[in-house]
């Protein structure tokens, strides 16, 4: 978490996550992946920021590749991928107080979860832990 002179640590204990605006010309295409990234990554940093500083986190995703469902079936394995530019904005000050760039690569499990898996909620998911590691310094 790259802030502007405060320690990352500090700012995230002091912080809580309000509410999430994701916005991303890759989901025009893929419109339902907006909503379960949102409540996914929304959830899961609720668990960590739980200060008392109100933050509005946007995320900008830039790039969202998911391992092939067959192939990873045939090869027992496979990777989804990530990429965003997340901001943390005080709702207080309306300042940005924060901003990194993220870039995940996920596992996908092996031909069990190929099959069965929702493969949006593990990306998303992984990125709100991501979040929140990075916060914590974890």
């Amino acid at each position: 978490l790259q802030l502007g002179g405060s320690e990352p640590a500090l700012l995230a204990e002091a912080s809580r996550i309000d509410s999430l605006i994701m916005t991303s010309e890759w989901v025009a295409a893929n419109e339902d992946f907006g909503p379960t990234f949102s409540d996914a990554v929304l959830d899961r940093t609720r668990r960590c920021f739980r200060g008392e500083r109100p933050l509005q986190l946007r995320v900008h995703v830039t790039e969202v590749r998911r391992a092939d469902r067959a192939l990873t079936v045939l090869n027992g394995r496979g990777v989804h991928e990530i990429s965003a530019l997340a901001e943390y904005k005080d709702l207080a000050t309306g300042q940005i107080v924060g901003r990194e760039l993220v870039a995940l690569e996920v596992d996908a499990g092996g031909p069990f979860e190929a099959l069965f898996e929702d493969r949006q909620l593990k990306v998303s998911d992984a990125f709100g832990q991501a979040i929140c590691d990075r916060a914590f310094e974890r």
